[in-house]
This record gives structure tokens, sequence and C-alpha cells, in this order.
């Protein structure tokens, strides 16, 4: 029943498990475990916390019906966190473009995500 509460109104019951195990997955394979670990905290973060603070606080819908304010809430968080783990500009450019992805692909963002801010630490980093 967590997993069901958990999950979008829309959504079959563990999708976003799914995914989640699916992205995580694909990371591991794919990437170092340094980066996988960085990767797993911003999917964490910025998922779990633009959805919060888009629900409580947003008023500006910006695209795909995603809020401004959750947006900013989600990367301000995820590359605070992020800070403990790799340069203060990674960390921001890795959260921004995370959630640049999450407004804008078409496919559910447990599974973009990691894959994104794995790939885009490999590439700063």
């Amino acid at each position: 029943t967590i997993i069901i509460n958990l999950e979008r109104r829309d959504a079959a019951p563990g999708r976003g498990a799914l995914f989640f195990a699916l992205g995580a997955l694909f990371c591991v394979v794919f990437f170092e475990r340094d980066i996988v670990f960085a990767g797993l905290v911003v999917l964490s973060l910025l998922d779990s916390i633009t959805t919060l603070a888009g629900t409580r606080f947003g008023k500006t819908r910006i695209y795909n019906n995603k809020s401004l304010e959750g947006t900013l809430a989600g990367v301000t968080v995820t590359a605070v966190a992020l800070c403990l783990l790799v340069p203060p500009a990674i960390a921001l450019v890795t959260a921004a473009v995370a959630a640049i992805a999450e407004l804008v692909s078409p496919v559910d963002d447990n599974l973009v995500i990691p894959v994104v801010a794995c790939l885009t630490l490999t590439l700063l980093l």
C-alpha cells in the first residue's frame, strides 16, 4: 500500500519503482560507482523535492504542468547536497541539467533523471 500511495494517480501501481530500478540498473552497468551514487542522490532529491515544493508552493506553471517554484526548490536542494560529493559549479550544472530533463522528458522521470545526471557528471568530472 505504501507504493500505491506514492504513485501518481494515473500510473499503474509500482510503475515509478520499476523505472527507478531500471534507471539505477542502467547507471550501475554503464557508469563508475561514485558517479552512480551521485546520480541516485540527484534522482532521490530532485524528484521528491520538486514534487513536494511544487505541490505546496507551485503557482507558476512552466512546462508539462510542472511548477517553476518546485523546479527551483529541487535544483537548489539537489545542488547543495551534491556539493558534498563534487565541486559546487558541477553540482549546480548537474542539478539544473537533470531538472531540465525532468521537465521535458516524454518518459518517466525516474528513468531519465539518473541517466542524465550520471552522463552530466561523467562529462564534467
